[in-house]
């Protein structure tokens, strides 16, 4: 049941418009790519930020790895649940 009205909305929302349907397939396209990265360097052993795949200029804070970007300010924002 879940399924069929699932697929109603979506077939619905893709007919209303093109460009919303586009961008939000992007953004779902976009976090499995980051998932699927992450996860592959994880299995690679090769160090990378904590939060994205970054593997360039990681600084090392508070026992994680992090890069520019998402460098914390402090030792409890590194510890802090997203």
């Amino acid at each position: 049941m879940r399924y069929a009205v699932a697929k109603l909305l979506m077939g619905l929302a893709r007919r209303l418009s093109d460009r919303a349907w586009a961008e939000a397939s992007f953004v779902t396209a976009n976090r499995v790519s980051v998932a699927v990265l992450m996860s592959s360097l994880d299995r690679m052993a090769v160090p990378h930020c904590s939060e994205c795949p970054q593997t360039r200029g990681i600084v090392v804070f508070a026992g994680r790895a992090y890069c520019n970007r998402h460098v914390p300010a402090n030792d409890l924002d590194a510890w802090l649940v997203k």
